[in-house]
């Protein structure tokens, strides 16, 4: 199918079509942007004496109403995504631009709640040899 039949099929002209799609692949993967935005402003906006793991969950349900608002058209777009590895490989790359998002905006937030950048690795700042940062700055 070309963007023309889809286009004709929405009752929308082609340039109609590309104003709001880069490309018709697009059309399967739209509102990331606004997917993203929900998913990160929920860490952002979670109660400060959340852990990540809690502020992770809130996320996840604050997004909820976008999967229940979908819920008729995504087995469709399953099926055809499954068909198509070119569309695979960009349902992946949606994926991970999410996960990047998220880390994005949990690392801002323990950067801001501790005053300091997180442990490099993403842990804790337990260490292998069993150290700690207690919170004044100091290695126990």
């Amino acid at each position: 199918m070309h963007a023309a039949d889809i286009a004709a099929e929405a009752g929308v002209t082609q340039r109609t079509f590309f104003r709001h799609f880069p490309d018709k692949r697009e059309v399967l993967f739209g509102g990331e942007d606004v997917f993203i935005a929900a998913l990160t402003n929920a860490v952002s906006d979670a109660p400060a004496a959340l852990r990540p793991w809690e502020v992770l969950l809130r996320a996840c349900r604050s997004v909820e109403p976008l999967f229940v608002e979908n819920r008729a058209l995504s087995a469709s777009r399953r099926v055809i995504i499954a068909a198509h590895p070119t569309l695979q490989e960009r349902a992946e790359t949606k994926t991970r631009a999410v996960m990047a998002a998220l880390t994005a905006a949990l690392r801002a937030r323990h950067r801001g709640s501790h005053g300091r950048s997180p442990h490099p690795t993403g842990h804790d700042g337990h260490g292998s040899r069993g150290r700690r940062q207690t919170p004044g700055g100091r290695t126990a």
